[in-house]
């Protein structure tokens, strides 16, 4: 089911929101919700919007693959030198 924009005329369908050509804002459209302003929430409705963040552990590092891909890199070029470092 379509319906016309008043603005442009373009054809839309019903469920969309803001029509397609020209942006503005379709008549069969539901109004939009009134919003709160930041000043005005209360502190859990602001953790509900911007958890706070969590501290990561020590080792977080370890959770990026290029630190691990570092790690096995090195110690491929390494090990395999240490007998004859140690021969010295």
């Amino acid at each position: 089911m379509t319906g016309l924009c008043p603005e442009c005329g373009h054809e839309n369908q019903r469920s969309w929101v803001l029509c397609d050509a020209c942006g503005a804002r379709l008549p069969w459209a539901p109004p939009p919700k009134a919003r709160k302003k930041i000043a005005d929430m209360s502190a859990e409705e602001l953790n509900a919007l911007f958890p706070p963040p969590r501290e990561k552990p020590a080792w977080s590092f370890l959770q990026d693959r290029r630190v691990i891909w570092a790690i096995l890199v090195f110690l491929s070029i390494v090990l395999p030198l240490l007998p004859f470092l140690w021969r010295r």
